[in-house]
């Protein structure tokens, strides 16, 4: 028998928030690789930990596929190891649950090939699942507690098989964007949707309250735009519905701005960037109201404004 062990017992730190659950593709990120796998190998064992019934819940479909919880997941993943390690019966696979994008082929090529430990190559780099033969299974448990899988994996006879699998790299971390975005839309219902699939990226609440020939306002009394209906008082105080909505960002239309709302902003944390501000006078005075952004047709006029007051731009 071959089993699959898919690990979700950490706390997602770098994501803030369980990634294993987070929808991709219309599926759970962990079920990604769980059908990747399941019709390939005789047993799946999913181990968990600090968000346990999320992972449940999330793999409930799965009639096939075991559910274990490391109850000490705060030692680290070499603890979840060798959690699942203690039910095979067999040869394993080991891959994080966080790796939507490896093909079934990669684990059928594994199987196929012959080693001890087999790891998987794309352009010569290192990556997921690792298939480990059975007669290892006592050996990794008895491995020190305090080791991690890379150390063991290099205290033996690794074999390493090329593949055209770009995802075998590629976890939800990889490229750790998600700090350095900013998602903005004159939906507000977008962005609350967004907020319940991953509040770490950061969203900005685009407004306007005037119709422009190009563009109709999204701001007024009752629009559907906005999360809920708001009255035109609470309106008037644009700052204050996005801080309650918890965004990071308003993007205001500069001619709806005044001075006295980019304090307001400013008090409640908001950044303010104002769109599309083109005259120079126009610029000059949402530097002077102090705006922490400025859209524009025409950076290089911004840029030559900012440098002769002496403000630093980037």
């Amino acid at each position: 028998m071959v089993y699959g062990i898919v690990l979700s017992g950490g706390y997602s730190s770098r994501a803030k928030t369980n990634k294993m659950v987070l929808k991709w593709n219309g599926e759970y990120l962990i079920n990604h690789v769980i059908l990747a796998m399941k019709d390939v190998v005789d047993r799946v064992i999913v181990v968990t930990g600090y968000y346990h019934y999320d992972i449940v819940k999330a793999v409930e479909r799965f009639d096939d596929v075991t559910v274990i919880r490391n109850e000490a997941y705060q030692n680290g993943m070499f603890s979840s190891i060798k959690t699942g390690v203690r039910l095979v019966e067999g040869d394993f696979f080991i891959i994080p649950g966080d790796y939507p994008l490896i093909d079934a082929k990669v684990y059928q090529l594994l199987i196929n090939k012959t080693g001890e430990i087999r790891v998987p190559t794309f352009n010569g780099y290192k990556g997921h699942p690792i298939f480990i033969e059975k007669q290892l299974k006592n050996v990794l448990l008895e491995f020190d507690d305090n080791s991690n899988l890379k150390v063991f994996r290099n205290s033996k006879d690794v074999s390493y098989y090329a593949t055209d699998c770009e995802g075998i790299l590629k976890d939800i971390d990889t490229h750790k964007l998600e700090d350095r975005i900013i998602i903005s839309s004159f939906d507000w219902r977008i962005l609350y949707e967004l907020k319940k699939q991953n509040p770490r990226i950061l969203r900005g609440f685009i407004t306007l309250q005037q119709d422009l020939s190009t563009t109709k306002k999204n701001i007024y009394e009752n629009s559907p735009w906005t999360v809920k209906n708001y009255s035109l008082d609470e309106l008037f105080l644009l700052p204050n519905i996005i801080k309650s909505l918890e965004g990071h960002v308003w993007n205001a239309f500069y001619r709806d701005v005044t001075k006295q709302n980019v304090e307001l902003a400013h008090k409640h944390g908001l950044a303010t960037c104002v769109w599309t501000v083109n005259r120079e006078q126009d610029i000059i005075r949402m530097i002077e109201y102090g705006v922490d952004g400025i859209i524009t047709d025409y950076p290089k006029k911004v840029q030559e404004i900012c440098k002769s007051k002496n403000i630093s731009w980037f």
